[in-house]
């Protein structure tokens, strides 16, 4: 079982990658943000696990997967924030009116107190575009 599992699995990062190295920026997401990032709290302690979730309410499948950008406010300006992750490239498929959630460990990021914003890349039948939420790590 797992011998067939693991070059399933291959394939199918092998094609999220390729979609991705040749998909197009699109226009973004539709004015009515039919596909958008929530998050389950607003703040966060340092140690804490945040479950996000990309929401499509939208009329058409969209894809995304387990890699995010993370940003720190500094003064006016977004600073990204290297992350110490590896991540699987695995598409999800999200199809309208679903929504996909993730997990993220904070206490793997030793992130300090301060406002923070998660992006997350989406691919749709017009190209790709991100989704944001933003959040705070209290001390």
């Amino acid at each position: 079982m797992v011998r067939k599992l693991v070059p399933a699995l291959v394939l199918l990062g092998l094609v999220f990658v390729a979609y991705y190295l040749t998909a197009s920026p699109g226009e973004g997401p539709p004015k009515d943000k039919a596909v958008y990032l929530e998050l389950d709290r607003s703040a966060y302690g340092p140690g804490d696990t945040m479950r996000l979730r990309v929401v499509n309410s939208g009329d058409e499948n969209i894809t995304t997967g387990y890699h995010f950008l993370l940003y720190r406010r500094e003064g006016d300006t977004w600073r990204e924030v290297k992350v110490p992750l590896v991540f699987i490239e695995i598409a999800v498929i999200v199809r309208p009116g679903e929504s996909w959630e993730q997990e993220i460990n904070l206490a793997e990021l030793n992130l300090p107190p301060g406002h923070y914003k998660i992006t997350k890349r989406v691919w749709g039948e017009k190209g790709y575009f991100d989704v944001e939420a933003e959040f705070d790590v209290n001390g």
